[in-house]
C-alpha cells in the first residue's frame, strides 16, 4: 500500500511546496490523489496482462470467486456478478470426470469465496489443508479447467447456434449484461470469476497543533495514520502517482516548465 502522508511529503519535496502551503491536504490532495487513482484504474485494467508491469500493479484489484449459474428461461444460465464487480478479466469452468464414468460435472474451487445473485455464501465446507491435499491428490488425474468465450451480446445468438463453435460443456460461451454474465449450455452448474475491483477511497485524517507565539513556531500538520486509509496500489506505483500529481500542479499554478519538466520520460 501507497501512504499517503509519504505520498504528499514526496510530493511538496518535488514541487518545492512546502507542507501545510498550497495544496490542501484534505480538499485538494485527497482528491486529486483519487481521482489520480480511478484513472491509473481505468487505464491500467483496459491493458490487463499486456505487460507484467500492468499485471503487478493490478494485483491487488484482482479477485477470483466461484459463481452459482442460476437456470434461465432461455436456452443458458446466469451468472450474477458480485457487488463489488468492476471489470471482467476472464471466467474459467472447472471439470472433473471420475475414473469409469463419461459424463464431466462441475466443480468449485473451493479455496475462494461462493457467491449466488451477487451475494457471498462463504467458503461452504473450507477445506483443512489435510483435506486439501487429500482432494489434490485424488481429482489431479481429473479436473481439467475450460476457458469461457466471452463474446459480445449482438453475436451470442450465432454463437449458441453455429454448428462448428457452438458452446460446449468443457468450452462455455459466456456474454455480459446489466446484472452478469449470460452463460451456456445452461447445464454448466458453476464458473470461476476473475474480476477486477475498484480502488477504495483513500482518506487523509490530521490535526492541526497550534503556533507557538512564545518561540515562533508556526502551526504543524499531526497525521492520524490509524484514521486514514492509505491506497491499496503497491509502493512501485509511487512515480506514477508524483508524476500524475506534478502535471496536476502544474496546470493548478499554470506553471509551464513544470508541466514540461513532469511530461519528460
Amino acid at each position: 500500500m501507497i501512504d499517503l502522508f509519504d505520498l504528499y511529503n514526496r510530493f511538496n519535496s518535488d514541487v518545492n511546496t512546502f507542507q501545510g502551503g498550497s495544496i490542501r491536504p484534505e480538499r485538494d490532495f485527497e482528491k486529486i490523489v483519487n481521482s489520480i487513482s480511478q484513472d491509473i484504474w481505468n487505464d491500467w485494467t483496459a491493458q490487463a496482462e499486456k505487460t507484467q508491469e500492468i499485471n503487478d500493479g493490478l494485483n491487488p484489484f484482482l479477485k477470483s470467486v466461484n459463481i452459482i449459474v442460476s437456470p434461465a428461461s432461455g436456452n443458458y444460465g446466469i451468472a450474477t456478478f458480485p457487488k463489488d464487480y468492476g471489470r471482467y478479466s476472464v471466467a474459467r469452468v472447472l471439470l472433473h470426470k471420475e475414473t469409469g464414468e463419461k459424463e464431466l460435472s462441475c466443480v468449485c474451487d473451493t479455496s475462494k469465496d461462493q457467491f449466488e445473485d451477487g451475494e457471498c455464501t462463504g467458503h461452504g465446507n473450507k477445506e483443512t489443508p489435510e483435506q486439501k491435499q487429500a482432494r489434490i491428490e485424488k481429482y489431479k488425474d481429473g479436473i481439467i479447467e475450460g476457458l469461457c468465450t466471452k463474446v459480445e451480446s449482438s453475436k451470442w445468438a450465432s454463437m449458441l447456434e453455429h454448428k462448428k463453435k457452438m458452446p460446449t460443456f468443457e468450452e462455455p460461451g459466456v456474454t455480459q449484461f446489466d446484472k452478469g454474465l449470460k452463460v451456456a449450455p445452461r447445464k454448466v452448474s458453476v464458473i470461476v470469476l476473475d474480476y477486477y475491483i475498484k480502488p477504495a477511497y483513500a482518506k487523509f485524517i490530521f490535526t492541526i497543533a497550534p503556533g507557538n507565539p512564545q518561540t515562533g513556531a508556526g502551526d504543524y500538520m499531526i497525521y492520524d495514520k490509524v484514521a486514514s486509509t492509505q491506497l491499496e496500489w503497491p509502493e512501485t506505483m509511487i512515480p506514477y502517482f508524483l508524476e500524475r500529481l506534478s502535471i496536476w500542479y502544474s496546470k493548478y499554478t499554470r506553471d509551464g516548465q513544470l508541466f514540461q519538466m513532469s511530461k519528460q520520460p
